[in-house]
C-alpha cells in the first residue's frame, strides 16, 4: 500500500505488512521488501530511530544517500 499524505514526512512511504518482533527481537523483513533494495544475506544494516517511535533500517551500502537524506530531514525540522 502507497502512503499519499499531506505531510511531506509522510510522502513515498509504503506499507507491506505487519511483521512480528520475536522472543529474541528478531524480525522477518519481507522477500518483496527484500528484493525492491536488493537486501542479500550477509548485508550489513544501519538501525536509525526517529522520535522514539520510528525504527529506520538502511543498508551500509547506501549510507551516503541516506545521510543525505538525514541532512534535508535536519534542515527541515529547524525550519
Amino acid at each position: 500500500m502507497q502512503i499519499d499524505s499531506k505531510y511531506p514526512e509522510c510522502s513515498n512511504i509504503q506499507i507491506f505488512w505487519n511483521v512480528v518482533v520475536g522472543a529474541k527481537g528478531q524480525i522477518v523483513i519481507p522477500s518483496e521488501v527484500r528484493k525492491m533494495i536488493d537486501l542479500n544475506p550477509g548485508d550489513s544494516m544501519i538501525v536509525t530511530v526517529k522520535h522514539g517511535k520510528a525504527i529506520w533500517l538502511v543498508k551500509s551500502s547506501d549510507l551516503e544517500s541516506f545521510v543525505e537524506m538525514m541532512q534535508e530531514e535536519l534542515k527541515r525540522i529547524k525550519e
